[in-house]
């Protein structure tokens, strides 16, 4: 078994007397859990090093517990319960997944650049003129072999005068091209002279089988004078 360091005492009668007077049903029931903590549930899991530790970080307050749990013994009881028999091996799927939560618990502005699967990339350009009708790239990343989950936003900035007619934004794997209409974003519009446009290309899943570059493509039907767009694509590998 995993050796593991826990920070709850052995049960104490007396001290729990004192705390809780001639109570001796809730005596008992103390004492009863400290046992569980202590002793059961480590040997309950003895075959998982990973769920071990996990119990130890769950009892010391370290985490929290798995939602549904009413506290940190439930989670633990239902840890012994369904995972006594996982791998104690370094690349079990316990420790996976204990490593892939070690990258969503986080706090805002805190995130970390890699996970378990790679590296979040991300990616921007400015100013790029477009053509009326005229599909062009707002921005570009390159990505190594791997599957991908890749999104973007394009910012379309129009002079005083453009009469702005449609927008759209996506994410292909062929540079100035749109993919089929779930790999992009339209709109319909009849307007003049207002502010920048801010357009979502949907999140969409790459496979490549060797290292490739992804665009962020955008495209816009327009008359009287001009536009331009800004571009910012992300993409985290999918695990």
């Amino acid at each position: 078994m995993t050796d593991i360091t826990i920070a709850t005492s052995a049960a104490n009668r007396k001290e729990l007397a004192e705390a809780f007077g001639q109570n001796q049903s809730a005596v008992r029931r103390l004492e009863a859990m400290t046992t569980d903590i202590r002793t059961n549930l480590p040997n309950a899991i003895e075959q998982s090093g990973g769920a071990a530790l996990l119990l130890s970080l769950l009892v010391n307050g370290q985490v929290a517990p798995v939602r549904g749990a009413r506290d940190s013994l439930t989670t633990a009881l239902l840890l012994a319960e369904s995972m006594a028999k996982t791998s104690a091996r370094p690349d079990s799927g316990m420790q996976a997944l204990m490593q892939g939560n070690a990258f969503i618990a986080q706090a805002p502005g805190a995130y970390k650049a890699t996970s378990p699967g790679g590296v979040y990339q991300k990616a921007s350009s400015t100013g790029n003129a477009l053509t009326s009708g005229v599909i062009a790239n707002a921005c570009s990343i390159p990505l190594a072999a791997g599957t991908w989950d890749v999104s973007g936003i394009v910012v379309f900035n129009s002079g005083a005068a453009t009469v702005v007619e449609s927008i759209t934004a996506g994410v292909s794997s062929n540079s100035a091209t749109l993919g089929p209409p779930d790999t992009y974003q339209q709109q319909q519009m009849a307007l003049s002279g207002t502010p920048a446009f801010n357009l979502w290309a949907p999140l969409l899943r790459i496979v490549l089988a060797n290292a490739a570059t992804v665009y962020l493509v955008a495209e816009s039907t327009f008359t009287t004078s001009t536009m331009s767009v800004d571009g910012y694509i992300q993409a985290r590998p999918a695990f």
